[in-house]
């Protein structure tokens, strides 16, 4: 428990704009799932070395660094992660990393990895409701067609 609770101290560290000492949060935490072996859901906490990557992963998309994202992003195997929730945010951060990249086929790819994820979650996301619009209104999207079907399928209004 102590754990998670330092993982929600760093997203909030983050948030605050504290991105060392979020960073720095974090390096103390990694040793501590060391004794877990499997991801945990004590307390529906889903505590081990994934979610500690997962939360780094967010923490170098809030400092804008969309490259250290991705370079921790391709070191995670999500088959492991029980947790919906998690897969489904893992595909958006995902998405955000490629669209701030301006890689507009990766972000498109993501977002519908989100959507077969969790359908229910990207009709309510304001977030990959706001990559979508961007998706479609952007001057060079190539697949501006299948953003639009998402948009549709999602309830996004233009």
């Amino acid at each position: 428990m102590t754990g998670a609770l330092q993982l929600v101290a760093a997203m909030a560290e983050a948030r605050s704009g504290r991105l060392w000492k979020a960073r720095e949060r974090l390096n103390r935490v990694y040793p501590n799932t060391a004794s877990v072996r499997h991801t945990t859901n004590i307390g529906h906490t889903m505590f081990g070395t994934l979610n500690v990557s997962l939360h780094a992963v967010a923490v170098e998309l809030r400092a804008g660094d969309a490259i250290e994202a991705l370079r921790l992003a391709e070191q995670l195997d999500m088959s492991e992660c029980p947790s919906v929730e998690r897969r489904f945010t893992f595909a958006l951060d995902l998405a955000r990393a490629y669209e701030l990249r301006r890689m507009e086929t990766g972000t498109l790819l993501h977002l519908l990895d989100a959507e077969r994820i969790a359908p229910e979650d990207m009709r309510h996301n304001h977030d990959a409701h706001d990559m979508v619009r961007r998706l479609i209104q952007g001057k060079r999207t190539p697949a501006r067609n299948q953003a639009a079907q998402l948009a549709d399928r999602i309830d996004v209004h233009l």
